[in-house]
């Protein structure tokens, strides 16, 4: 082949190499610079989501720290609520500390609630009630107006002395007459004998109290829950420690 020809194909593969290598340094180039580009986007979006973070991880402190003073909060007036309700029962009790109830005695027409009371004294003590010693007397209404039992019979004293000396004396009355305790026959009434019991004039939240906490004892197989000055005690046995029931967390301690 005549050298003017390979000189001039040698010419023109070098042409082409050149731009061939222009080519690629150029696209290497655009392509390095889309893809620096879009790692620049991504720099800019990560520190805004970074940035973002940091914002929603400050705003989750300030509302953690805002729920745990709110939670406290919560925890004093609750406290306080308990410390009202708690002072509020202890003067509705003081206020009822001259009363005695009597529960399951029969109701008769014209009946005299008066007489009632003062003959059950007359049989548990040995003699009746004086009239003077009766500030008041009268049936109550009954909490559950569909109960079948009779409403109780409601009499205030002159002191807590007084209303102490009915209860012991219904106590001591039952204690010496365990198999026939003070009843509708004890004191003269006729018809079915039913039961009488002498109990303190409780407030409704201590009532509900002693009811569940004779439901437990009864289903825990507890022997003895009573209430003393307007405090609700338990005893598992009679070798076992009573203890106090003063609110529902105490309810647990029946176990």
């Amino acid at each position: 082949m005549d050298d003017t020809i390979l000189l001039a194909i040698g010419s023109l593969l070098d042409d082409k190499l050149v731009n061939l290598k222009s080519y690629i340094i150029s696209s290497m180039q655009e392509s390095f610079n889309q893809i620096k580009n879009e790692l620049q986007a991504l720099q800019t979006s990560f520190n805004y989501l970074s940035s973002e973070y940091d914002d929603l991880k400050k705003e989750s402190h300030d509302q953690k720290q805002i729920i745990n003073e709110l939670k406290n909060e919560n925890l004093a007036l609750n406290k306080r609520v308990l410390d009202i309700s708690s002072k509020l029962i202890s003067m509705e009790q003081l206020s009822r500390s001259c009363n005695v109830e009597f529960q399951g005695v029969p109701e008769k027409k014209q009946e005299n609630p008066i007489e009632i009371v003062k003959k059950i004294c007359e049989v548990t003590s040995g003699q009746p009630l004086p009239d003077e010693s009766i500030i008041s007397c009268r049936r109550v209404a009954k909490l559950n107006p569909a109960s079948t039992r009779p409403r109780s019979i409601l009499v205030t004293l002159p002191s807590p002395r007084h209303r102490d000396s009915v209860l012991s004396s219904v106590y001591r009355f039952n204690r010496n007459n365990s198999t026939e305790k003070l009843n509708s026959h004890s004191i003269g009434l006729s018809g079915e004998k039913s039961q009488i019991y002498a109990i303190e004039h409780l407030p409704l939240e201590v009532r509900a109290l002693q009811a569940e906490a004779r439901r437990l004892a009864k289903e825990k197989q507890y022997k003895f829950v009573w209430v003393r000055f307007g405090k609700i005690y338990v005893r598992k046995n009679e070798t076992s420690k009573p203890f106090l029931i003063k609110n529902e967390d105490s309810l647990k301690l029946i176990v």
